[in-house]
């Protein structure tokens, strides 16, 4: 951690610590004021990722969806069920990254895109590919988990473009998807066999 003292009044470097006692300081050079600014700046902070934290919390959300699966399971569409099978698989696929070496920065910037952390040549080291229909899931999954489909009413499917003229465009959207459901949703059935495949290798702390 570092510190800079400036005179409050003219901005003039003030050699003093920050544990100086301020009753014991002297006059600005410059303007004789006793006021301080001090700047405290904190040393870097090391983020120490774990790729066993990252599985771990995967399967708490997955144990989560097969419970309330077995709840729901004559509802065709449940936004909860998909939410928590999107963010088991995110949190999975990224264990993956983080053992790699990924840091916070990386993870940042994939993002809660699942296409992204289910990068090929990451699940490639672990003995994981993707089939031709987990793909076209995932991306189904992935596309509605980004625009936060399954959290809000208000999104339009991919690919309709938004009319500035009618701002109550994509609620309506969204409200009428939430009655009558949605042609587009993924095979959940198939994103779960891709999740377990996710979860297969073993991960340290």
């Amino acid at each position: 951690m570092s510190s800079t003292t400036t005179c409050a009044v003219c901005g003039t470097p003030i050699k003093n610590s920050i544990n100086d006692d301020l009753s014991e300081q002297q006059s600005c050079a410059v303007c004789g004021s006793t006021r301080r600014n001090i700047v405290v700046t904190p040393g870097s902070i090391l983020i120490n990722l774990s790729p066993f934290a990252f599985q771990w919390y995967a399967k708490d959300f997955y144990e989560a969806y097969k419970a309330y699966k077995k709840l729901k399971d004559v509802v065709k569409f449940s936004p909860a069920l998909l939410t928590l099978l999107a963010q088991a698989i995110e949190l999975a696929a990224k264990s993956m990254h983080v053992d790699q070496g990924k840091n916070d920065n990386d993870l940042r910037t994939i993002s809660h895109d699942l296409i992204k952390a289910c990068d090929p040549v990451i699940l490639g080291k672990y003995g994981i590919t993707i089939t031709a229909n987990e793909a076209t899931e995932l991306q189904k999954l992935s596309d509605l988990y980004e625009a936060k489909a399954f959290e809000y009413f208000w999104f339009l499917p991919k690919g309709t473009k938004r009319n500035k003229a009618n701002p109550d465009q994509a609620r309506i959207a969204g409200i009428t998807h939430a009655i009558t459901g949605r042609d587009d949703m993924p095979n959940e059935d198939i994103a779960e066999a891709l999740l377990i495949k996710l979860l297969e290798p073993t991960m340290q702390t």
